[in-house]
């Protein structure tokens, strides 16, 4: 494995929320959709399973409350969690709050229109309610 280097691509579409022993929270930079991206500060990680356990176990574990704050507090339709990677082969998981009402429904949120970027205070809605998430 090499140094930890964020791809230039996920640091130019998301944001920064924080980071939980060494995995980066971030905020996807589309407004259509409440979307987060897990991804562990580890160089050379393309696959799950490259991931190493303890950090395995951490990512679970914060993608699993994330998840169960937001079904409560959001209330989605569906949560969708995913690692795909094909463009951008770094390792970053997905997790994406899906509405029967949202552009892309039913369908993946992909390749799907224009990104529309976030509001100051949209961004800023988004990112405190992931820290106080974080905070419980």
């Amino acid at each position: 494995m090499t140094d930890f280097t964020l791809d230039e691509r996920l640091s130019n579409s998301s944001h920064l929320i924080d980071i939980h022993h060494n995995i980066e929270i971030r905020l996807a930079d589309d407004e259509r959709f409440f979307w987060l991206l897990l991804i562990p500060q580890t160089g050379g990680l393309k696959e799950w399973h490259q991931i190493p356990s303890a950090q395995m176990q951490v990512m679970h574990s914060l993608m699993t409350k994330i998840s169960r704050k937001l079904e409560i507090r959001k209330q989605p339709d569906k949560i969708n969690i995913g690692a795909l990677g094909n463009i951008v082969s770094q390792f970053h998981l997905h997790i994406v709050l899906r509405y029967k009402d949202d552009t892309a429904w039913p369908g993946p949120i992909w390749g799907n229109g224009t990104p529309v970027p976030l509001t100051a205070e949209e961004k800023q809605d988004r990112m405190a309610l992931i820290r106080a998430i974080l905070a419980e």
